[in-house]
């Protein structure tokens, strides 16, 4: 947990690898990226990144929803753009190793979109910095 004091705000970080568990995975790809991204439980995490939070701050309201930014950190390519996420689903049609990260973006997508409690964002790793500077 972070304490941003330009915005104000809170801001908790999880980070998720995949490219080292991608570069030993070799059958039942799909299966296995499912199953990890289904162990996730990122809202228990966050809960008790907030409760430690709190306790060490001694107030109960010190990080709450209303100041919070919670941003999952990966270090795979994360496409943003629509032409860049039409690229990357040919290739994940044509079968290259690129597809596996589009199968994993899509996984862990579909697993943040279900975090309604606090304002939540996807990034890759080398556009964190800038992100935190310039949106935050």
């Amino acid at each position: 947990m972070v304490w941003l004091k330009r915005t104000q705000s809170c801001c908790s970080l999880k980070l998720r690898g995949w490219a080292d568990f991608l570069q030993y995975q070799k059958k039942n790809v799909e299966e296995k990226i499912a199953k990890q991204v289904s162990g996730y439980d990122f809202i228990k995490k966050l809960k008790d990144s907030i409760d430690i939070c709190n306790d060490y701050a001694s107030n109960v309201n010190f990080c709450n929803a209303d100041n919070l930014a919670y941003i999952i950190v990966t270090d795979i390519d994360i496409k943003e753009q629509p032409l860049q996420a039409f690229q990357s689903n040919l290739m994940a049609l044509a079968q290259t190793s690129s597809s596996l990260e589009v199968l994993c973006n899509k996984y862990m997508m579909s697993k943040i979109c279900s975090i309604k409690e606090v304002h939540t964002y996807y990034k890759q790793c080398k556009e964190l910095d800038s992100f935190i500077d310039n949106s935050l």
